[in-house]
């Protein structure tokens, strides 16, 4: 017998042996971190596969490099992208006082 892995709608992985498949379970990444200089990622569906979370800085921060959005792929049960940095916008875009 084969050892069978389906997943359908994106959520769900089958696993069994054909011809029976015995077994259903969410597919899912892991949790993602919350960022400095921000608040923890907000996820269309938490971690199921399909979701996507998306990042933003605190007041006064942007992100200077990695992934504004990141998605829960179903194949690699993996996310996306690359977890974002916020940085300062003084630092980033300090201001020329000489031309104030």
């Amino acid at each position: 017998m084969d050892v069978a892995q389906l997943t359908f709608a994106n959520y769900y992985t089958v696993l069994g042996f054909f011809p029976f498949l015995f077994c259903c379970k969410v597919v899912t990444c892991p949790a993602l971190s919350t960022i400095n200089n921000g608040p923890a990622p907000t996820c269309t569906r938490g971690f199921i596969s399909g979701s996507t979370c998306t990042y933003q800085c605190d007041t006064g921060f942007e992100i200077v490099s990695g992934s504004i959005a990141r998605t829960c792929s179903s194949s690699t049960r993996a996310w996306t992208g690359t977890e974002p940095t916020c940085e300062e916008i003084s630092k980033i875009h300090p201001i020329d006082y000489s031309t104030i």
